[in-house]
């Protein structure tokens, strides 16, 4: 009967085992520029290993994203601290949002907070609204000043960005070896290129005036034979004659 009892538990304990927020409480009021802190429960479910951290505000539906806080390992780290942004209005209507994408079921929101002006100067939530008969929480809808905001946030994709940044370092070292290869010689290639090209034609006019200085004494060689047999030709018919 105990062993039953126990398996019974089991299951609601992992329900429970995702991060809860404990910091900010309904009170806590923070000033722009000084420290915003955050506290939570540690997981225990090993789903929170990329837990994101959203600043809020609006209802509870539809609640307005207005940026990403931190994302952090929630298996150990319990806390983080930011400074606190600039809003409109200075008022108790911000809120946190806590997530994972390994267990979106559990998603859940620390209670509203106030940051006020650098002078600590606030406004009241501007709007009431009624959950039920059991009570009434206040409500509104505010702005970090600069920044827009948007109904449909969504967890940082950690293996989208890498992903992203590896092709764009693909893509960079690809066009890169294009330019080189596309690139026109260096002074010193031309330099190098033309060198060979000068020895090369120094080589073959040399080649060409050895060639002409042969054939001339061969010629020549010839034409002295030539005069001889001639010269000695003549000398016997002369001697003939006499």
């Amino acid at each position: 009967m105990l062993f039953t009892a126990a398996l019974l538990v089991l299951p609601f304990g992992l329900a429970v085992a995702a991060p809860s927020a404990t910091v900010p409480g309904p009170n806590d009021k923070y000033t722009e520029g000084g420290n915003c802190t955050i506290a939570w429960t540690a997981d225990t479910s090993g789903l929170w290993t990329t837990m994101n951290i959203e600043l809020m505000t609006g209802p509870n539906s539809p609640m307005v994203h207005l940026r990403t806080v931190a994302t952090v390992n929630a298996q150990t780290t319990t806390s983080f601290s930011w400074p606190c942004p600039m809003v409109s209005p200075n008022s108790a209507i911000y809120f946190y949002q806590f997530s994972s994408q390994q267990d979106q079921a559990n998603t859940n929101w620390a209670t509203r907070f106030l940051i006020a002006a650098t002078d600590g100067s606030s406004t009241p939530p501007t709007d009431v609204t009624s959950t039920g008969v059991a009570y009434a929480y206040l409500i509104g809808n505010g702005q970090v000043v600069g920044a827009p905001n948007t109904t449909a946030p969504g967890p940082v994709s950690l293996a989208a960005s890498s992903s992203s940044t590896s092709s764009s370092s693909s893509t960079d070292t690809a066009s890169s070896l294009s330019l080189s290869a596309s690139r026109p010689q260096s002074p010193s290639t031309i330099s190098s290129s033309q060198s060979s090209t000068s020895t090369s034609s120094a080589s073959t006019s040399s080649a060409t005036s050895g060639s002409i200085r042969k054939a001339t004494a061969t010629i020549s060689g010839a034409s002295l034979w030539v005069i001889t047999a001639s010269v000695a030709l003549l000398g016997t018919i002369a001697g003939t004659l006499l």
